[in-house]
């Protein structure tokens, strides 16, 4: 699996387990793609190496930088954080399920702050079209009066 993702390849296999139930249910199949540690967020999900195995976990929350991050992981279906990480035990980041003959997109965080950046532009943008406006108009006011 390891050299598939490091090659780009996305891997599908099938899950086993409850502990990320709703989300990824025992027995679906999910995919993988290859991850940057420097491009996982907050939310992502993850397949990591613990203890001598694989498993699939949200992130909870990051701390450190860069090689010497560490990654607090929790089962959507559990209650607390249960397995602490370092950056070399990231395999994969989970992108999608199939539920019932479809494939659903997990984005994670990574989605999200993509998401908010972009949003934080257009509000940018919108407010300075909206002064320029303003600006404008005010100037042809007082041209008139």
């Amino acid at each position: 699996m390891e050299h598939a993702l490091g090659s780009g390849t996305l891997v599908r296999f099938r899950a086993e387990g409850s502990s990320m139930h709703p989300t990824i249910r025992d027995g679906e199949l999910i995919t993988v793609a290859p991850v940057s540690i420097a491009d996982v967020a907050r939310g992502d999900l993850l397949l990591c190496r613990h203890r001598g195995r694989v498993l699939a976990h949200r992130i909870v929350s990051i701390a450190g930088d860069g090689r010497d991050r560490r990654f607090a992981l929790r089962g959507d279906n559990q209650r607390a954080s249960d397995v602490f990480v370092g950056a070399g035990d990231i395999v994969a980041r989970i992108v999608a399920v199939r539920r019932r003959g479809r494939s659903i997109a997990l984005p994670g965080g990574w989605l999200r702050h993509r998401a908010g950046m972009t949003a934080a532009w257009t509000r940018r943008t919108i407010v300075q079209a909206i002064e320029a406006c303003r600006s404008i108009t005010v100037g042809a006011v007082r041209r008139r009066s």
